[in-house]
């Protein structure tokens, strides 16, 4: 077959292809019909008499429309017919849920074709009568299944009894007494849940878990108790007040790691090492819902989180104490000594007018205001950690030893800057661990987090 060919018997597909697609895209009445024959394709039989009426409305001359509208009708009534026989002859529980909603579809249907000017064409029928009756049928047989759900006790086999009272109010609303019997049920139908924890610390996470779950479920009740429990405690205090336990096993731990380094603060001076401590904090919750009725684990959800934080000092590594008598200095006493050769001094120098201007210009009060432990590091970045006043020793030659007061010569204002020095160590190291323990509380993400996941791994179980 050549090209030419082949491309004109593509187009003549195409063409036949939107020809079908698009009939009666221009005839008025053309969408209801289209919708109807699709309906009636689906085996919506009773639809499709709608839309054949609708269209029939809009144009009365549109014949394929009247054709629609008596397929429709007819196998309608016979299918809808036959399913009503097949479902009387069942012994299928609850089977006049069926019959009567497929009697209502008929009675719809054929009231329709009835009021419509087609009406003397067709079979048109009243199922009213039988209608009445499947209903009266139906909602006796739910009425009495409610009943006795209710009459066996229990949250479950009242929520049970619900179901039943629904699907008998849907065929008759207000059959005899539903109303109370409904009113009994939904009280009865409500699941009595107690939250609580291993400690009375986590008052606000058993809080983001109540309110998650209260707005979730329709028939739970729960009450909140913020105590320490250890979980027999909490099954053994709330197994006669309760039916469902939920336990949150919360536990919030810390711990550290040190990577010393020493690489100098500056090219030469080697008697620095800087130590970055890095704190790992953790938070896990491990919730647990207990059937209190028989004390059996039903479900059980998991949740962690961990965070870092690190912090890096500079400290004074190879100092050493030895008794030493500095004449004009202190007189004899121990002092902490710390060995530089001169090319060490040298580089040194810098830092320790860093350090000096830091110890002189800088109180406890300064390092404690300091929110975190980030801003912390800010402030003592390149300045060394030290304790007590320091003596440099550095040799000479000929084998001697020169001492230099590594702050002044001054001894009172070396003494005096050296207490300072120890007061600030103090207070950075003290801050320090406070600043982790409010990084260890500082969950919110992860409570938030932990009781959405608490509340979902309980949620229709209650």
């Amino acid at each position: 077959m050549t090209t030419n060919k082949k491309f004109g018997l593509a187009v003549l597909i195409l063409g036949i292809f939107l020809l079908g697609s698009c009939a009666h895209m221009f005839t008025k009445g053309g969408g209801a019909f289209r919708a109807g024959d699709r309906a009636f394709e689906q085996g919506k039989y009773a639809e499709a008499v709608e839309h054949a009426l609708n269209a029939l409305e809009s144009n009365p001359d549109f014949e394929e429309a009247r054709d629609l509208l008596g397929k429709a009708f007819r196998t309608g009534t016979t299918t809808y017919e036959s399913t009503i026989a097949q479902k009387k002859a069942s012994s299928e529980p609850f089977r006049w849920d069926g019959i009567w909603k497929v009697y209502a579809t008929l009675e719809e249907m054929h009231r329709a074709v009835a009021a419509s000017p087609y009406s003397k064409a067709f079979d048109v029928k009243s199922y009213a009568e039988p209608l009445a009756e499947a209903r009266e049928a139906a909602a006796t047989e739910r009425y009495a299944a409610g009943v006795e759900a209710l009459g066996a006790g229990g949250f479950r086999n009242a929520r049970i009894a619900v179901e039943h009272f629904t699907k008998a109010a849907e065929a008759i609303p207000g059959y005899q007494d539903l109303n109370d019997q409904m009113a009994q049920a939904r009280e009865q139908a409500v699941s009595r849940v107690v939250v609580t924890a291993n400690s009375d610390a986590y008052g606000e996470l058993l809080k983001l878990v109540e309110g998650t779950l209260s707005s979730q479920e329709t028939y739970v009740a729960i009450d909140l108790v913020q105590a320490n429990h250890s979980l027999p405690e909490a099954r053994d205090r709330f197994s006669s007040s309760h039916d469902f336990l939920i336990y949150m096993d919360v536990d919030k731990g810390s711990g550290s790691v040190v990577d010393n380094s020493n690489t100098p603060m500056v090219e030469g001076g080697k008697v620095v090492r800087r130590e970055t401590r890095g704190f790992t904090h953790r938070y896990n919750v491990a919730a647990r819902l207990i059937d209190l009725s028989n004390g059996s684990e039903i479900v059980s959800e998991n949740h962690e989180s961990t965070s870092t934080h690190s912090i890096s000092y500079n400290f004074l590594y190879n100092e050493r104490e030895e008794r030493l008598n500095l004449d004009g200095f202190g007189g004899a006493r121990e002092y902490r000594i710390v060995d530089m050769t001169a090319s060490e001094y040298e580089a040194m120098a810098p830092v320790i007018r860093r350090m000096r201007a830091f110890v002189r210009d800088t109180t406890a009060e300064d390092i404690t205001s300091i929110t975190s432990l980030a801003e912390l590091e800010q402030k003592i970045d390149g300045i060394l950690l030290i304790r007590g006043p320091h003596v440099i020793a550095r040799p000479v030659e000929g084998g001697a030893v020169v001492y230099y007061p590594l702050f002044t010569d001054d001894w009172d204002e070396h003494l005096r800057l050296g207490q300072n020095t120890n007061r600030l160590g103090v207070a950075i190291s003290n801050h320090v661990r406070a600043l982790v323990d409010q990084g260890r509380g500082d969950f919110s993400t992860e409570r938030s987090a932990a009781a959405r996941a608490v509340a979902a791994a309980m949620r229709g179980k209650l």
